[in-house]
């Protein structure tokens, strides 16, 4: 007598957004995936300054960009967790922290800061300084500066850059990205915009 067994096919994990993971493997990681941004809620980022220097397995990161210049004016980073991703480009993720909306303070109306020197937040992965401007005429702008962010940057290899809002008490629908694309690492890793 021959019996067969047929087992049930092996369903894809669904992405969980801010865990810094790409759990349904499909290369992309949180903000990055569609799954917890869609089209419709990212933005162009416009880059002013950018800068990586590696040193061993840190790197220097600074990074000073308009996240867009409408559109985006009702995030809040005292509700909202504020994520930062790099990329590196047929590769995997290079960096994911996230401050949470906890460790931010309002200096003046539409103005937001969160400051680390101690590296006491882990999941800020060594951002010293990362601020929010919200401006009366809609735009946000984005800085984030770290001595020793903790990963080391690729060398010749194109980056792409998400910085993300999201609110952890509401629905994943209300996720809103802003996208940097093609930021050129020379063969030392190190990356200088413009």
């Amino acid at each position: 007598m021959t019996t067969t067994t047929t087992l049930p096919k092996a369903t894809a994990t669904a992405e969980i957004c801010g865990n810094c993971v790409d759990d349904d493997g499909d290369g992309l990681t949180d903000f990055e995936d569609p799954a917890c941004c869609a089209d419709r809620q990212i933005f162009p980022m416009a880059i002013d300054t950018g800068r990586i220097r590696p040193h061993r397995r840190t790197s220097l990161l600074g990074l000073k960009s308009l996240l867009a210049a409408q559109g985006l004016s009702d995030v809040n980073p005292l509700r909202e967790d504020v994520f930062l991703q790099i990329r590196a480009a047929r590769g995997d993720e290079v960096f994911c922290a996230k401050v949470p909306a906890s460790r931010f303070v309002a200096k003046r109306p539409g103005v937001f800061r969160f400051r680390d020197r101690k590296h006491i937040v882990g999941t800020a992965r060594g951002i010293d300084r990362l601020a929010v401007g919200i401006a009366r005429n809609g735009s946000v702008r984005f800085r984030a500066f770290a001595r020793h962010a903790e990963f080391t940057s690729p060398r010749d290899r194109p980056l792409t850059v998400t910085v993300s809002f999201r609110n952890p008490l509401a629905a994943e629908g209300g996720n809103r990205c802003s996208t940097a694309q093609d930021l050129q690492t020379n063969r030392r890793g190190a990356l200088r915009v413009p």
